[in-house]
């Protein structure tokens, strides 16, 4: 009995492979129907970008600075900005008796400036023409850029930022009918700033420029490191010994004598090949600052040889509140820039075409030849287009927008244009569904 039952189920298990089999089979025909009848592609569009080829490394900053000293003790409230201009002869710090009387130096300043915004807007409400929704677009402009300031780190340029912020939602107050004037607003602060003026605020030393230049309250010891003069001169081994001295107790400031300055940093052979060999300006990134890129020139890559790595020096002439500080920094160097139209290597396709050329005697040959290109889904059709590579990443290609000397009539890649970038049996003038 057992032995029948065994019979009977082997039986019904080769009929259900058979059946199983059967069942793949079709499935495959089906699918292989599916895939000739539609075409299984899958694309994405075409967008411009710029790049760049880069690289990084450290760098020391070598300015002409002349530290400004003073015995006069006392608390300290700069007069001027870091970034700022410094005439000769013209104050640049103001020295109080005690710490509360800086801090009310710093509040009468503050209420100057409110005072002087609110009696502006005062004296010209007769003569106001702006409408509600102005004001109210002023006030947000205001209020961007105030945080636009404050995120950058310029905050030297809060105060007057705030108060502009003020001016336009006073301006607002008077235009809703919230006030009718800001007299006594006027007043109050009139007499606030009155009550600091007789107190011991006005009462303090000034510390002069003894030169014209730009003004900087940080000094670090490396402002005589190496001579400013001989920076074309400099080496690898100039480099890796600078040491900062130590900074004067006495010592409040600099001034920064000449608008050029240089950036000093370590190069490898290669990149100094690359350097000598490209037309010479970059643009450098501090990667500590919020500024954005600085351009420079290159003036010198100094090499023991060839095949030496070296020391690539850079003339820079922007200067403002976020550089003047800069010193021993983190960078990154971009040599060579790319526009255009960016690609997946995922959509290059290589194609063997008749190309016809034309000798210099107006002759025509033909010949088969090979030609890099992509697949664009134009309708219901796909076309070739040939390309010309820019520059090449890891997994993107930058084409030139406007290539010349095609060898082929397929014409240009356009903007916008959806390449191809998976499927299969692609030919140009398919027909896809």
């Amino acid at each position: 009995m057992r032995k029948e039952w065994f019979v009977t189920a082997k039986k019904i298990l080769q009929r259900l492979g058979i059946a199983v089999v059967f069942m793949v089979i079709i499935f495959y025909v089906v699918y292989a129907l599916l895939v000739s009848q539609y075409s299984m592609i899958q694309t994405e569009k075409v967008y411009t970008s710029k790049v760049a080829d880069s690289f990084d490394t450290s760098c020391v900053v070598i300015r002409k600075e002349q530290p400004i000293t003073s015995d006069i003790n006392g608390y300290i409230s700069y007069a001027i900005n870091d970034g700022d201009k410094a005439k000769y002869g013209g104050v640049v710090a103001k020295v109080f008796s005690s710490e509360t009387a800086t801090a009310d130096h710093i509040e009468s300043n503050r209420i100057s400036g409110e005072l002087e915004s609110i009696s502006k807007l005062n004296s010209s409400l007769k003569n106001l023409s702006v409408g509600i929704n102005i004001a109210e677009s002023q006030i947000t402009s205001a209020l961007t850029n105030y945080n636009i300031a404050r995120v950058s780190g310029e905050y030297s340029k809060l105060y007057d930022l705030r108060n502009n912020i003020m001016y336009y939602i006073n301006e607002r107050k008077y235009l809703t009918g919230e006030a009718k004037n800001f007299n006594d607003r006027v007043s109050y602060l009139k007499d606030k700033l009155s009550s600091y003026s007789s107190g011991s605020v006005g009462n303090y030393s000034e510390i002069l420029a003894s030169v014209s230049g730009v003004f900087s309250s940080y000094v670090d010891g490396y402002e005589d490191c190496f001579e400013y003069d001989r920076i074309k001169e400099m080496t690898v081994d100039d480099y890796q010994k600078l040491q900062k001295k130590v900074v004067s107790q006495n010592t409040v400031g600099k001034i920064i004598t000449e608008f050029e300055w240089y950036v000093a940093c370590p190069v490898t052979a290669q990149q100094a090949l690359e350097l000598n060999s490209g037309y010479g300006e970059v643009d450098i990134t501090f990667i500590s600052s919020s500024f954005d890129k600085v351009p420079a020139k290159l003036v010198k890559v100094n090499q023991k040889s060839k095949k030496a790595g070296g020391l690539a020096i850079f003339r820079c002439d922007t200067i403002n509140e976020h550089l003047v500080n800069l010193r021993s920094e983190d960078i990154r160097i971009e040599t060579s820039h790319y526009e255009g139209l960016r690609i997946s290597k995922k959509a290059l396709r290589t194609i063997e075409t008749e190309v016809t050329t034309t000798d210099s005697d107006g002759t025509e040959h033909k010949s088969i030849q090979k030609v890099q290109g992509v697949y664009i889904k134009y309708a219901k059709e796909l076309l070739f287009k040939e390309i010309s590579i820019l520059h090449s990443a890891s997994n993107y290609v930058i084409c030139d927008p406007n290539p010349e000397n095609l060898l082929t009539d397929y014409g240009n890649l356009k903007l916008y244009d959806e390449v191809v970038i998976q499927g299969a049996d692609l030919y140009d003038g398919k027909v896809i569904k």
